[in-house]
């Protein structure tokens, strides 16, 4: 594995549709989706699909290092994604 600096990050241009921002797309659409087996009252289905999504993010961060597809828009996306989980989860 190598490291790389912030500004060899920055230059590296992975492209937007990578593996792992396409699992932070799901990711989000999940969180969405969460929200609304929770008004359902589907508690059971819901922390399975928490536990999904808490998995799906550790994923996503480790394919981003092992495929090398890391990127300013990439660290972007994966707060984002989070922020929707956290919220959704709350």
């Amino acid at each position: 594995m190598n490291d790389m600096t912030q500004t060899e990050i920055a230059k590296k241009d992975a492209g937007v549709w990578t593996v792992p921002n396409a699992i932070c797309a799901a990711r989000i659409a999940g969180s969405a989706l969460l929200i609304y087996l929770a008004s359902l009252g589907m508690s059971v289905v819901s922390l399975y699909l928490i536990l999904v999504l808490v998995l799906s993010d550790w994923v996503d961060g480790k394919l981003a290092l092992w495929l090398n597809q890391r990127s300013k828009f990439g660290a972007r996306f994966d707060s984002a994604a989070d922020a929707c989980f956290y919220a959704a989860a709350l």
